[in-house]
């Protein structure tokens, strides 16, 4: 396991009462970060920050609703002070094939998976810029490279990838440094399958 030392460091993890975002908000507390362990349930949120220990703190919000993460990013700035790295992990599916497909689930999914991470970089963007710090992590499935016949998935996850400033801009609004951009995939099941 690599070891990297977050100290001093505050970071927000959507999605992260279980899972992978609880599991990314583990580690990032076990390298010394504060964390915001951010769920749509205040007390599981509590709970799982508890359970982390460290300098864990709960809060809740909504993804899909751009004024619950307005409000998530300034209580978090108001009890850490600031905000050094954002982790998007939040998401749900509503998977079916496209002629079954109902419009509310494919608004469910786009409004948790595209919206919710935009408004949160366009939220943590603002007091990133005024450091020239800040590092900005999206969480997504390995469907979208590989397809599937089930259609929603795959296409929210490349939207999200979307979402990821060009280098060029996040030279432009953070400064130049070394190693800024990386890629992964997480190749094990992204979340459960009524959402985290």
């Amino acid at each position: 396991m690599m070891n990297i030392d977050l100290s001093g460091k505050n970071a927000v993890v959507t999605g992260s009462t279980r899972g992978i975002g609880r599991a990314i908000a583990e580690a990032f507390a076990r390298s010394g970060a504060r964390v915001a362990v951010v769920g749509r349930d205040q007390q599981r949120a509590d709970e799982a920050a508890a359970a982390i220990g460290g300098n864990a703190k709960g809060f809740a919000a909504d993804v899909s609703d751009t004024a619950s993460v307005s409000k998530l990013v300034d209580e978090v700035e108001k009890a850490f002070g600031s905000i050094d790295i954002l982790v998007n992990n939040a998401g749900i599916t509503r998977d079916n094939l496209v002629m079954r497909l109902k419009d509310e689930d494919w608004d469910a999914v786009q409004n948790a998976n595209l919206r919710g991470a935009f408004a949160a970089i366009r939220a943590v963007s603002r007091g990133m810029m005024k450091k020239r710090a800040g590092r900005i992590i999206n969480v997504a499935s390995t469907m979208r490279s590989r397809g599937t016949t089930r259609m929603i998935l795959m296409m929210m996850e490349r939207g999200l990838m979307g979402l990821d400033l060009s280098r060029r801009q996040r030279r432009l609004m953070l400064g130049p440094r070394k190693g800024e951009r990386r890629w992964r995939s997480i190749g094990i099941g992204r979340q459960e399958r009524r959402g985290r």
